[in-house]
């Protein structure tokens, strides 16, 4: 049961990071976009 509920925490983290790299990725473009405007 431990190592059902660590592999699930592990599976949640996962996610949570991969939101969190996609969200960066988001701002950051869309910061650079503003900063630095391609038209």
């Amino acid at each position: 049961m431990a190592n059902q509920y660590y592999a699930g925490g592990m599976t949640l983290g996962n996610l949570c990071y991969g939101l969190l790299l996609h969200l960066s990725m988001y701002i950051l473009s869309w910061v650079l976009q503003n900063i630095i405007p391609t038209t």
